[in-house]
């Protein structure tokens, strides 16, 4: 961890107090350090303290409690799906990153529309934990929508588009679609191949 940004927490919660939104950002800043990482269990404590100084400071419905939700809800996601958890953590960690999720979906519709690249983001964000949970039709659902989103935003050869195309290929595979989930799985390879190259294969799941 960066010895500065540490440095810096400290100074602003002596100078502007604990919960000043200044200080929110700053964890927000050390919380996706280890977040990109992967010291997912470092980066959960920033961004749950960032989210309650951000609740408090700009109201539970500003834009900025979307972005900290979603921060949060793709650590639980990834705790959830990626660790070797008890099955009441993991239960724990699933259902707090579909609230959150959930909760972030409701204001940015509400904020900037409801054909927004944030808004499909979300969406597939939750499409992902409804997969993980076994909520099929549910994950069916939100990962069209943001397939769509995507696709009238960006193109269809976009890596955005790709990344949903592999997750809702999942969910189709999930339900016993085989040629269906076939499809977007080619769909999705062509793209990330294309963008990423041979090593395409380490950003399908996102």
């Amino acid at each position: 961890m960066n010895w500065l940004e540490k440095a810096t927490l400290k100074f602003l919660e002596i100078v502007k107090g604990p919960n000043h939104p200044s200080v929110a950002v700053c964890l927000e800043k050390i919380g996706k350090f280890y977040f990109e990482m992967g010291n997912l269990e470092e980066a959960e404590p920033h961004f749950e303290r960032a989210l309650k100084i951000i609740e408090k400071s700009y109201g539970a419905k500003s834009l900025n409690v979307a972005i900290g939700s979603n921060a949060l809800a793709e650590v639980y996601f990834r705790q959830g799906a990626s660790l070797n958890l008890p099955e009441n953590e993991f239960e724990r960690k699933i259902a707090g990153a579909e609230a959150l999720f959930i909760r972030s979906l409701e204001i940015l519709e509400i904020q900037l529309g409801p054909f927004t690249n944030e808004v499909a983001a979300t969406l597939n964000g939750l499409g992902r934990v409804y997969s993980v949970r076994g909520k099929l039709d549910d994950a069916e659902w939100a990962l069209k929508r943001a397939l769509d989103i995507r696709e009238a935003n960006l193109g269809p050869n976009d890596l955005q588009v790709a990344l949903t195309l592999n997750n809702l290929g999942v969910v189709y595979q999930r339900m016993g679609k085989s040629n269906e989930a076939e499809a977007l799985f080619q769909r999705s390879n062509s793209v990330l191949e294309s963008t990423l190259g041979p090593d395409f294969e380490h950003y399908k799941y996102r």
